[in-house]
């Protein structure tokens, strides 16, 4: 049996929807609320006719993964691991939970692996639990983590989480890592890198000239398969279609939508206030900053990315850009007329 957290999360909800197509074990999979269960449905149905079938095929356990005996629950019986969730986020107020919630999960669910006889274990890391490489040079699989005060609460995060991956390859899994740039595709539009597509449907004033690795989220499912089921274990690979600086991006967006591109670039010094000032709105209101220091200081950086592992050894070839953001942003329209937009 195959077991994927977060089934109702952009990878994990991806996942599935190529899993019910093309394998033939039994699949289980976690999810957190009747609500997230949507937009999984909506994920299915941009490629298979009859959706409710295909969910069908889905052993769904709503399960909180913090907890241990929800856990033990969900990995009893199963081969595979496949751990697509996880908590994202670059607010202050979240700190703790970063720090704390993502490693845990992955503790849990390492120990319960190792407890119960699970074979193989997936995980989906993220480039932020790599090191920065030297300037002028990509980063690869073999850039070592540096403590710095520039990382960011979710990369310390997700290099503690991959922490807990590694000694469970040393307990005996067969272990295979996945670390994401920042991941393009149809999945919850208005949070992760998904809402870029619903931020710039309508235009959008300004651009920076930092520069950062992104991939499709095919891609990144496709990398999670050919790994398990070709024998890759024991590394990480690097999931980067293409390394982009962030103003093409947001012109390709607001191209494909028949909107005014961006066309302010705003100095250092302004993006240093608005970070600021958005902090003391979400302190004085309770509501969510629309930028962080984090989310600028990276908007801001130029950071670039290899996937020579995995064209060389896992044969990917990657999605470009030009090719995808079309496709998505005719999705994020078409979702949005049939108010599935929330």
């Amino acid at each position: 049996m195959i077991l994927v957290t977060g089934g109702t999360g952009l990878v994990g909800a991806h996942l599935l929807r190529h899993l019910v197509e093309h394998e033939s074990r039994p699949i289980r999979a976690t999810y957190r609320s009747e609500a997230s269960l949507e937009m999984t449905r909506t994920i299915f149905g941009y490629t298979l006719n009859d959706v409710d079938a295909h969910m069908a095929k889905i052993e769904w356990v709503k399960a909180d993964l913090f907890d241990l005996f929800d856990v033990e629950a969900v990995v009893k019986g199963v081969d595979v691991v496949f751990h697509c969730a996880a908590f994202v986020s670059f607010q202050p107020s979240d700190k703790d939970l970063l720090l704390k919630g993502n490693p845990l999960m992955t503790e849990l669910l390492i120990n319960a692996s190792v407890e119960f006889g699970v074979s193989t274990f997936m995980h989906v890391s993220s480039v932020a639990a790599l090191g920065r490489a030297e300037k002028g040079t990509d980063i690869d699989e073999s850039t070592e983590w540096k403590e710095s005060p520039n990382n960011s609460v979710y990369a310390r995060s997700k290099y503690t989480s991959e922490l807990h991956v590694w000694r469970g390859m040393e307990e005996g899994l067969q272990v295979g890592v996945v670390n994401p740039t920042i991941i393009l595709g149809p999945g919850p539009w208005k949070s992760g890198s998904s809402k870029f597509f619903h931020t710039f449907h309508k235009g959008f004033k300004y651009y920076t000239t930092g520069k950062t690795g992104f991939v499709d989220v095919r891609d990144v499912v496709e990398m999670l398969v050919r790994i398990e089921r070709n024998g890759h274990f024991g590394k990480r690979y690097l999931a980067v279609g293409e390394n982009v600086i962030y103003r093409d991006l947001f012109h390709a967006i607001t191209s494909a939508y028949g909107v005014p591109a961006p066309s302010i670039q705003p100095p250092s010094w302004l993006t240093g206030i608005l970070w600021r000032v958005e902090w003391l709105r979400s302190v004085l209101t309770n509501a969510t900053p629309l930028v962080t220091k984090e989310t600028t200081r990276s908007a801001m950086s130029t950071y670039t990315y290899s996937n020579r592992r995995a064209v060389e050894e896992l044969g990917m070839e990657f999605h470009n850009m030009d090719e995808i953001i079309p496709e998505y942003c005719e999705l994020y329209e078409r979702d949005l007329k049939l108010g599935k937009v929330e």
